[in-house]
């Protein structure tokens, strides 16, 4: 005879303790993991979005210049604009302010550019290159420039033309005129500026200006660090110092830049110029002369907030203060750039921390 038996209390509370204890051990396991991907997503995530931004910087360092001329004549109204130039921040982060015809990415019309490769019966026979990205659209406002004197073409006093056209049929109209323009030549260079219908521009360049921006105007993600703000790209062909601007770098602490002259022009630097002070005592010539090397360096946040981390300066030249980063370089030839910013606080010391640096020859300064 079978005897009908169930769990006693006991049994089945002890049950219930060895799997409270399972899925304990299982949850603690998990949100291990979970916290651990989470840090190694947002710090590949912030590694991805510092690749992207620093292809963007790098290029507008290296086309500083592009487009800019040695004589605008006596055309006025606009600010005669210097290749590169530094604001120092002093205990503040830096400025960089660039300036070139294809720094503009705004419209696709400013990285357009041709020349003369003939002129017949009055009329430019401009190059093509079957690529969209180079080539001249129809109605872009465009810039010519003199390849022999690298001197600003103007119709009077107006300076900005309509490419109406296109290769072998073109008229260059003066801005609110209707007759063309009448002294085209062989081997004159054309820059785009803008497209039809965009705002045109008032200068005959593209100025970019990377800054810090105050919380109030940009404020950056929750999870970045208390003090960080967002590294700014304004890009203007109307002010030759933007302002407003894109976020290029989230969770920034510190911005600095420095400039390597040659200031004896025997083709080496013998100066770093920290915040550009020196540069900016210099005419554009000789500026595009003795300037060698742009150098900025950025204080960046990698990944979210961490208890568990504790950061502290890995080289050993901060072995005594690792609460503090250099964020520049100690030991260049011609004298040390940057500075040391301030102590991070206990809250900061939370984060991992990066220096992101950048050194640049202006292929277009010379």
């Amino acid at each position: 005879m079978m005897t009908k038996r169930g769990f006693s209390l006991i049994e089945l509370l002890a049950v219930v303790a060895i799997f409270s204890v399972v899925m304990a051990g299982l949850y603690s396991a998990y949100s291990v993991q979970l916290r651990a991907g989470v840090k190694e997503y947002r710090i590949a995530e912030s590694e991805m979005e510092l690749g992207i931004s620093r292809g963007i910087i790098d290029r507008d360092l290296s086309m500083a210049g592009y487009g800019l001329m040695d004589d605008y004549g006596a055309v006025s109204g606009f600010t005669l604009p210097r290749a590169v130039s530094a604001q120092e921040g002093g205990t503040d982060p830096d400025q960089l302010i660039l300036m070139g015809t294809a720094l503009g990415i705004a419209s696709r019309a400013s990285q357009g550019w041709t020349y003369a490769d003939s002129v017949v019966s009055g009329v430019p026979v401009f190059m093509t290159f079957g690529d969209a990205r180079e080539d001249v659209g129809l109605n872009d406002r465009v810039i010519l420039m003199d390849p022999n004197t690298r001197a600003l073409r103007a119709d009077g006093s107006v300076w900005l033309f309509k490419y109406n056209g296109a290769s072998a049929n073109v008229t260059l109209m003066p801005e609110s005129s209707t007759t063309p323009y009448s002294d085209p030549f062989t081997g004159m260079v054309v820059y785009g500026m803008n497209r039809a219908g965009e705002t045109d521009a008032t200068q005959p360049y593209n100025a970019v200006r990377y800054y810090l921006a105050d919380a109030a105007s940009s404020v950056p993600p929750r999870t970045c660090a208390p003090g960080t703000r967002n590294l700014l790209r304004a890009e203007s062909r109307t002010n030759a110092s933007p302002t407003g601007g894109d976020p290029m770098i989230n969770c920034v602490l510190d911005f600095q830049v420095a400039l390597g002259l040659d200031t004896d022009e025997n083709g080496s630097i013998d100066l770093w110029d920290n915040g550009g002070a020196t540069a900016a005592g210099y005419a554009a010539k000789d500026l595009n002369k003795r300037l060698k090397q742009i150098r900025a360096y950025v204080l960046v946040q990698v990944g979210n907030r961490d208890t568990n981390y504790l950061y502290k300066n890995p080289d050993p030249d901060y072995a005594s203060t690792p609460d503090k980063i250099r964020v520049g370089d100690l030991y260049l030839a011609g004298g040390a750039v940057g500075r040391d910013y301030p102590p991070l606080s206990a809250e900061q010391r939370m984060y991992r921390w990066r220096v992101v640096s950048f050194a640049i020859t202006p292929r277009n300064v010379r």
